[in-house]
Formats: C-alpha cells, sequence, structure tokens
C-alpha cells in the first residue's frame, strides 16, 4: 500500500462506515473498498499510516476501538482460549482484493516481532455471520462450474433464443455471436453501441425496463428447467473444486450495530455436495434458484440472474451458504449423478 496511491487522510474521516448502515445499494462497491482500505491501514506494517487513523482529531478512539475489536478476534481464532502469548501478538495485512485474488487481506500474526502464522488469507463481509451475505461467490453464467461444459451454458442458450425478441428494444444491432460473447461479462455499457442503447432505453422507458424484467424472468426459468430434466446437466464435482478454494479463507463479518467481528471458517463437510439438488420458484413461480445440499446439514444456493441490468450485461451465479438445508417441500429435488 504505497502512501501516494490512496489519501488516507480522506478515509480516515469516514469511520461512519463502521458505524452506520450501509448507503445507497449503488454505493456499496465504492463503500466496501473503502472500509478494506481502512482496514489494511489499521494493520499496516507502515506505523505511519497507521497512525492517520488512530490518532486522527475526531475519529481516533473509534478506529482504535476497531483496531482492538479486529486484533482480539482474530487472534482468540488462532490461539486457544486463555493462551497469555495472545497478548504479545500483533496482526499485519496486506491489502489484496481484486480479480487476480479471491479473498481481501493476506495477513501475517508476530508474535514478539517473529513470524507465528503466515500468509492467512481473509475475506471481509458487513453482516454479523458469513451466512448472512447475499453471496459470497458469483461465477459467470459461462464459466462451467455449476453446468456441465458439455451443456449449453445461459448466455449461449439466451442469444440462440432472445437475440431477435432483444433486438426490438433498441435501433442498435446486436453483436454478431462471437463478438457478444467477448464483450457480454465486461460490465462496461460503452463497449459496444448496442449495450449502451439498451441500457439507456431501459432506464428511460418504463415499458422497456417492465419488458427486460420479463424477458429475464422468462429466459432463466425455461433454462433452469431444461437444466432440471437433463440429469447430467449439473457439475457437482467441479462445483466442489471451485468451492474447496473457500477452504482456506477466514472470513470477518463485521456487525456496524454491534460493533463486533465475526471470525469463521468453513469445513470440509460445508461445501462437501450430495447428490441431492433442488429448483426453486421465485415471484410468478419461475425458475431462478438452483440448491445444493452439503453433508453438513447447510445448503448452497446459486441464484441466476444478470449483474449489470436485466438482459443487457454480465449474467452469473449469486452463490450463497445458508446454516439449514433448504431442500423443503416447495423446491422440485433431482437425484444427479457424478460425472
Amino acid at each position: 500500500m504505497g502512501k501516494l496511491s490512496v489519501d488516507y487522510h480522506l478515509i480516515a474521516n469516514q469511520v461512519d462506515l463502521f458505524t452506520k448502515k450501509p448507503n445507497k445499494r449503488k454505493d456499496n462497491d465504492r463503500d466496501n473498498k473503502t472500509r478494506e482500505t481502512a482496514i489494511a491501514a489499521l494493520f499496516s506494517s507502515d506505523e505511519e499510516i497507521q497512525r492517520i487513523f488512530i490518532d486522527h482529531k475526531k475519529n481516533k478512539l473509534i478506529w482504535k476501538q476497531i483496531k482492538k475489536e479486529f486484533s482480539e478476534k482474530i487472534l482468540n481464532h488462532f490461539f486457544p482460549k486463555g493462551n497469555s502469548n495472545v497478548r504479545k501478538c500483533s496482526i499485519v495485512m496486506e491489502y489484496k482484493a481484486g480479480m487476480s485474488n479471491n479473498y481481501d487481506f493476506l495477513a501475517s500474526i508476530y508474535e514478539q516481532g517473529v513470524k507465528k502464522y503466515l500468509d492467512i488469507k481473509l475475506e471481509f463481509k458487513r453482516g454479523n455471520s458469513i451466512f448472512d451475505q447475499p453471496q459470497f461467490w458469483s461465477p459467470y453464467a459461462g464459466d462451467g462450474y455449476i453446468i456441465t461444459k458439455s451443456t449449453t451454458a445461459y448466455v449461449d442458450f439466451f442469444y440462440s433464443t432472445y437475440s431477435e425478441r432483444l433486438s426490438t428494444f433498441t435501433s442498435e444491432a446486436i453483436p454478431v455471436r462471437d463478438r457478444y460473447m467477448s464483450m457480454i461479462f465486461n460490465p462496461k455499457y460503452d463497449q459496444h453501441p448496442f449495450f449502451m442503447d439498451l441500457y439507456k432505453k431501459s432506464k428511460r422507458s418504463s415499458t422497456i425496463n417492465k419488458k427486460l424484467h420479463e424477458l429475464k424472468d422468462e429466459s432463466i426459468d425455461i433454462y433452469l428447467d431444461q437444466i432440471r430434466q437433463a440429469p447430467r446437466s449439473i457439475d457437482l464435482i467441479s462445483l466442489e473444486t471451485a468451492l474447496e478454494k473457500q477452504l482456506d479463507k477466514v472470513f470477518l463479518s463485521w456487525s456496524s450495530e454491534k460493533m463486533e467481528l465475526g471470525v469463521e471458517v468453513l469445513s470440509q463437510d460445508d461445501l462437501k455436495l450430495s447428490n441431492r439438488v433442488g429448483f426453486k420458484r421465485g415471484r410468478k413461480g419461475l425458475f431462478n434458484t438452483v440448491i445444493f445440499s452439503t453433508l453438513s446439514g447447510k445448503s448452497i444456493s446459486a441464484l441466476l440472474r444478470w449483474r449489470n441490468h436485466p438482459c443487457v450485461l454480465v449474467p452469473a451465479w449469486q452463490v450463497k451458504l445458508s446454516p439449514k438445508n433448504l431442500l423443503e417441500k416447495d423446491i422440485v429435488i433431482v437425484d444427479y449423478a457424478r460425472i
């Protein structure tokens, strides 16, 4: 973390991001990045950066409280209860969030200046628990993982089935298939006139916006119904392999209401899938979610959605953890073979 690349003085003024409820949804990404930068600063190897926060004229007491809560909860996770060595330990974090990493911080724990634990991967979320999060992973709906690579991906199904109807909402020509596929997972609307015009028209016209939502709901329902009827379409093995990457992480959950940090790890059985898969209906009785049960009695749900406006850009799965088994009576359940 270079001193010149971040305005730490500005961030140190924004302690409300840790003490109050979130702002508007559109600010989530920006606010999350600010929180993560502040945490990395509090545990920076550079004491000058730390002091911008813990010596802050107005907010120093709150920053000290936040740092103390993080330190105590993380150290208590790694050291047995009552271990006197905890008082001799310190934590250093390096900010690692980005597309090339699937975690937020790489941390080391020092005991009297000597490294005790190295390269701890930490992932930060808001809320009381990792199970409160709307998602903990979001693969593209074209990457495999959930659907076998021999099965038509949702993005291919959508283009083949709905490109003509989509074109009726804009005067701009839809890109040819190969070019469309090369751009659809890029969230920038201005990468092509078709995406930009479709987005603008949907924002200006409530009629077009409604029709795009209906098209999204219909396409996802039909696609998942087809998957439900194809016993070799769900790739349990690839999904498990991808989920195993979460096993070497420690999850940190910050509650603004309680000013408390939750520290959790997932077990092998939390992410080990049974062969029973459920298909859940959303509004209007249309399929929108695939649910997997795990050996520990928990569930993993994968909601199929569009991240950047319905039917415009970035179709993806919103993968969420649940502490209970969600395969209930209103869920359509199918037994899948492992292939």
